[in-house]
């Protein structure tokens, strides 16, 4: 499990209590608690084995970068 893999790993981790929420009222809870940045898993993201990191703090609104999890660990750790 990849929350599993990033807390083996030093990373703080906090998974959405609710599944049946979409997407953009889940990344208002993570703006207002603060996080600095957001893992997004969808079915398009899972198929590819790839999870979507998404900066918190950025100026311009994206979507997230496609990353591996090991990518992903790499720069949440530096």
């Amino acid at each position: 499990m990849i929350i599993v893999t990033l807390a083996d790993k030093g990373i703080t981790v906090e998974l959405y209590p609710r599944l049946d929420v979409k997407l953009d009222k889940q990344l208002k809870y993570a703006n207002k608690r603060g996080f600095p940045y957001v893992l997004i898993i969808g079915e398009k993201e899972a198929k590819q084995n790839k999870v979507r990191l998404k900066d918190m703090n950025a100026k311009v609104k994206t979507e997230g970068k496609l990353l591996s999890l090991d990518k992903v660990i790499s720069l949440l750790r530096s």
